[in-house]
């Protein structure tokens, strides 16, 4: 894994399994954090946060009753598909 503004041209030998950006969450964003080593769950909240190498988005799968109680305040990508890595957020009136 390289880290940091750099160029790195890969040897013949080397495969590029995936390239990975900075995610830049405001204060009341979040994202959940899989870590494939231990297996646990957490949240990054407000930080500009790129994964480790160990490390993978989780989608966080709610049920049919919480998705329909909290349809308006979920975020959804522009096919109107739940992100399932973003924290779920509910603003009390």
């Amino acid at each position: 894994m390289h880290y940091g503004p750099c160029q790195y041209i890969p040897p013949v030998e080397v495969d590029i399994i995936e390239n990975r950006k900075k995610l830049v969450l405001d204060k009341n964003e979040g994202i959940y954090v899989r870590n494939n080593k231990t297996g646990k769950v957490r949240t990054v909240v407000g930080e500009t946060y790129m994964l480790l190498a160990h490390e993978e988005l989780y989608e966080y799968q709610l049920g049919a009753d919480l998705t329909k109680l909290l349809k308006n305040d979920l975020e959804y990508d522009r096919h109107d598909k739940r992100i399932n890595y973003r924290v779920i957020s509910y603003k009390i009136p």
